[in-house]
């Protein structure tokens, strides 16, 4: 992938994003960033992965499958209205556009109550990208 076709990935993937949040009590929104520093052929591990993105080394990282970060932003319940139900599609179709466009899809959940998630994929000409957002949870 050229520079011009990892420009309209990111644009393709900017129209996508527009008006998502990942829901919690911050509901932030996502952003997109090339990863050209990351040369690996498979997803880096937690401690390649912590000067890659900035992560303090006392911050705990995890990896989750992908179905498991899109899960509570695609489930459904019967008190949604039109807006909660838009916002579900919109996520349905998000993860099928990335499990489309990125091999070796991996999810890094870093942290406890203030918490970093980074999408990472590879492109098709093996150029790694990261979408990341943020999320507040208290128990």
């Amino acid at each position: 992938m050229n520079r011009s076709a990892l420009s309209d990935l990111q644009q393709d993937l900017t129209t996508r994003l527009q008006g998502l949040v990942y829901l919690s009590e911050s509901n932030a929104p996502f952003s997109f960033r090339a990863l050209p520093e990351w040369q690996g052929t498979g997803a880096p591990a937690v401690d390649e992965l912590r000067p890659l993105l900035d992560i303090p080394e006392k911050t705990p990282v995890k990896s989750l499958k992908i179905n498991a970060f899109f899960k509570p932003l695609t489930a459904r319940f019967d008190w949604f209205g039109k807006e909660e139900e838009a916002m579900a599609v919109k996520f349905d179709s998000l993860k099928e556009w990335l499990s489309g466009q990125l091999s070796d899809l991996t999810v890094f959940k870093a942290g406890k109550r203030e918490i970093d998630y980074f999408l990472l994929g590879k492109t098709i000409d093996n150029q790694w990208v990261c979408i990341s957002t943020h999320a507040t949870e208290t128990e």
